[in-house]
């Protein structure tokens, strides 16, 4: 195969025209020196393993869906606040 059609080849492969007439690459990303050695991978497998997320913003998410799907955190603190209200009436009384 000439290099000419060679490099046509990789360009349809690896491109996709964009809606403003330029080339827009798939989104393949660079080398990442953590992926390669491994990190990536084992982080993961940590994170599943502990059943807590590594990064900031999956605690963050994992902390909100636990709040707003009516969890744990939920009932406790109805336990805690529903004696201080009580409380807080008797003595208004």
């Amino acid at each position: 195969m000439a290099p000419l059609a060679m490099c046509t080849l990789v360009r349809a492969i690896l491109w996709q025209e964009s809606d403003l007439g330029g080339a827009v690459t798939m989104g393949f990303g660079g080398f990442s020196w953590k992926r390669a050695m491994g990190i990536s991978a084992a982080k993961a497998r940590l994170s599943k393993g502990i059943g807590i997320p590594l990064t900031k913003s999956g605690r963050q998410r994992k902390l909100g869906a636990f709040v707003s799907r009516g969890g744990c955190l939920v009932v406790v603190v109805g336990l805690i606040a529903t004696p201080l209200v009580v409380l807080r009436l008797i003595a208004w009384l």
